[in-house]
């Protein structure tokens, strides 16, 4: 063995001892978080439990008007959020009018006012949006202290898109703040919790949609990805996501992609899915990395249980792959994003008036006293260090990783889909989440490598928590996954409520 190679063991078991640690705190802090279960009021109105293509399918039948579905959603945003704290603003009223419009127009308008009216995809239908996605007249702050207060101007492209669609905007969701982590807790509207289990995360950046969506609080909702945000939340809530939308029913994420893509042709959406033709390939396990958690038994379980069904039904033999690129997934994200826009965290989250300092603000949290979270101080402490910047050795070998990685996608996945566990384990608890920061590795180098993913859920837990992986494919064939969605969705059941169901007879 040669000295380089001693070295790097030595490292290595280094780092295992680090990790050993740092789980041991985790569960000591862990001890503090108490299970919260079954605290979610129950679903009463059956239109909560409709998908978003049948309730507009309804609308444009005559069989429930556009008043009913926005009073629907508002009634039970109204029973749920103090319970999850997921929305930070909404525009209830506002709702309620644009619904009375589309249903005059639908009674009393000409024919060519309500054929225009039939013809929008998304007709009537709510749909909420995380608080970095602008909404007109709503609070606009990304969970930053510095931007208390302002209220957005105008809507963002995809909001405008939406209501293009016929789809009304009805409230804005939690982040964390600057949406760095992936819980979703901030200075200006604290946490939001999981409702599955309130002492759980409901994952991030876009946690404050999964819990309202998994909650039966939205039918639809926008969010974005940077490192896992539209796919560690509906991880940890029990949903289908996509680049852009996120919902509880697999089969709405097709019409919402149409929407704001504008029916891109490179998308071919259109297009029938041969599901008997797609490559399957999978990797169920941490590539080596010793600060990673490893992948729990019931994810290993879950893909397992997916692979299984499609030999079965449709003869596919999935392919096992490793790919040692992959250890370095972290490094590849850090080194890519601070090539991309050089600014520090520390300048970011000031909004335009100055930076913080980190050491100062981690004193000042000790004592109650910082308008920042812990999770952005200690990254705006580690951003200074030599392993996450591009120039370093370190930087420019995770770089050349990332083109290896890619070119080795480029090639495996030609009418393919690539399966990986979103999070090695399920929704795992408040506070613990800082010293499990390594565990955005299984999400963050997709988005790098511009690889478009779809999370699927598949039922819960023997815990009662949501379990699912995601699936990768290569750019402009989203359709293959999410294809592949709407086939598990209607085989294993898809979204299980976190509440317990009382229509009425």
């Amino acid at each position: 063995m040669n000295v380089r190679h001693l070295v790097q063991r030595r490292n290595y078991y280094a780092f295992v001892a680090i990790k050993y640690v740092l789980d041991c705190i985790n569960r000591f802090v862990a001890l503090f978080e108490r299970s919260r279960k079954g605290e979610l009021p129950a679903i009463t109105d059956p239109l909560l439990l409709e998908s978003a293509v049948s309730l507009c399918a309804k609308i444009k039948k005559f069989e429930i008007t556009c008043e009913d579905v926005i009073r629907a959603y508002i009634k039970r945003i109204e029973q749920v959020q103090p319970v999850i704290n997921a929305v930070i603003d909404t525009r209830f009223n506002e709702a309620i009018e644009e619904a009375k419009q589309f249903d005059n127009v639908l009674r009393n308008g000409s024919s060519q006012e309500k054929n225009a009216l039939l013809d929008k995809p998304l007709l009537g239908l709510p749909f909420t949006c995380k608080d970095s996605i602008s909404v007109k007249g709503c609070n606009f702050t990304a969970g930053l202290m510095s931007r208390k207060g302002i209220k957005a101007e105008e809507d963002a492209p995809v909001v405008t898109l939406m209501r293009e669609a016929g789809a009304i905007p009805l409230a804005v969701t939690n982040v964390p703040e600057f949406l760095l982590f992936w819980n979703s807790e901030n200075p200006l509207y604290g946490r939001t919790k999981n409702p599955y289990d309130l002492s759980r995360i409901p994952g991030g950046s876009s946690g404050g949609e999964a819990a309202l969506i998994a909650s039966a609080g939205s039918v639809l909702g926008i969010g974005s990805d940077i490192g896992g945000s539209l796919r560690i939340p509906p991880h940890c809530c029990g949903e289908y996501a996509t680049m852009g939308p996120i919902a509880r029913y697999a089969r709405d994420l097709p019409s919402i992609l149409k929407v704001i893509t504008n029916n891109s042709p490179k998308l071919k959406l259109n297009e029938e899915v041969d599901l008997k033709r797609i490559k399957i390939y999978y990797t169920d396990e941490n590539i080596g990395n010793p600060l990673v958690t490893p992948v729990s038994d019931e994810i290993k379980q879950t893909m397992k249980k997916a692979i299984d069904y499609l030999s079965t039904r449709y003869g596919i033999v999935a392919e096992r792959i490793r790919l040692r690129e992959l250890i370095y997934s972290m490094g590849i994200f850090s080194a890519a994003i601070k090539l991309k826009d050089p600014r520090t965290l520390a300048e970011s989250v000031t909004n335009g008036n100055g930076t913080i300092n980190p050491v100062h603000e981690l004193l000042k949290y000790m004592f109650g006293r910082s308008n920042h979270t812990l999770g952005i101080i200690l990254a705006s402490l580690m951003e200074n260090m030599s392993f996450s910047k591009p120039e370093s050795d370190f930087g420019k070998y995770c770089l050349q990783m990332s083109e290896s990685l890619k070119e080795k996608f480029r090639q495996i996945l030609d009418d393919g889909v690539f399966f990986y566990p979103t999070l090695p384990e399920v929704a795992i608890k408040h506070r613990t989440i800082y010293l499990k920061s390594f565990d955005a590795h299984y999400t963050t180098v997709f988005n790098i490598l511009e690889l478009p993913s779809t999370h699927c859920t598949f039922g819960l837990s023997k815990d009662g928590l949501p379990l699912g992986f995601q699936m990768i494919t290569l750019p402009f064939n989203d359709r293959l996954t999410l294809a592949l969605a709407i086939e598990f969705e209607k085989t294993f059941g898809g979204w299980t409520p976190p509440c317990s169901i009382h229509l009425p007879q």
